[in-house]
């Protein structure tokens, strides 16, 4: 057997938290504008961070996006965000793609 040492970058943790954090910020905000967008496909680390919306055009897939669980690290509160500013947002034909950086 092998002895494996691991090492968590902790600045690193913290930024992706972020990141992660504030995916669910503008989740929320979008939904209250757009109620039948759905995220289908998002990245949220150090380089880069987007969410892609889809239009639901039934119910099961409206369902499944709500009902799937959330098992990300999260920031303690929102106000370590300071800022969350939206660099791009981008439509082609039934998706939606957002693109987002903290400050």
């Amino acid at each position: 057997m092998q002895k494996v040492n691991l090492k968590i970058n902790s600045q690193n943790r913290i930024k992706n938290a972020k990141n992660y954090t504030a995916w669910h910020l503008l989740d929320i905000a979008v939904k209250n504008i757009w109620l039948d967008l759905f995220a289908k496909k998002w990245f949220h680390f150090d380089t880069w961070c987007y969410v892609e919306y889809s239009w639901i055009y039934n119910v099961e897939e409206k369902n499944k996006d709500f009902w799937c669980g959330c098992w990300g690290t999260h920031i303690k509160s929102t106000w370590e965000l300071k800022k969350v500013e939206i660099t791009n947002i981008k439509n082609k034909k039934w998706n939606c793609k957002i693109s987002y950086r903290i400050g």
